[in-house]
């Protein structure tokens, strides 16, 4: 579908393999500090490496997120914790 105005398109970004370490990886910047499923970078879908809003594990029960515009502090912070959706589903 389109944007109209006012909206953001997003989409994940994607992890590059990395030789050294044999694995896909992505780049957080020193601010992630452990391995999660949890830990996602998101940007626009016209610019995969501006990356405006990061989440990520940094210890047991600890995370970081960093965000900028488009996100607001409420956006930002219930778009990561999104990432423990299937923590919170009631039986």
């Amino acid at each position: 579908g389109s944007s109209g105005p006012g909206v953001a398109r997003l989409r994940n970004t994607q992890p590059r393999w990395n030789e050294a370490e044999k694995a896909f990886t992505l780049n957080f910047y020193s601010r992630v500090q452990l391995a999660s499923k949890k830990n996602f970078m998101l940007a626009p879908e016209d610019a995969s490496d501006d990356v405006v809003l990061l989440f990520g594990k940094i210890g047991k029960d600890r995370y970081h997120l960093d965000f900028r515009p488009p996100f607001s502090t409420v956006q930002a912070f219930f778009t990561a914790l999104s990432a423990f959706e299937h923590r919170l589903r009631i039986s």
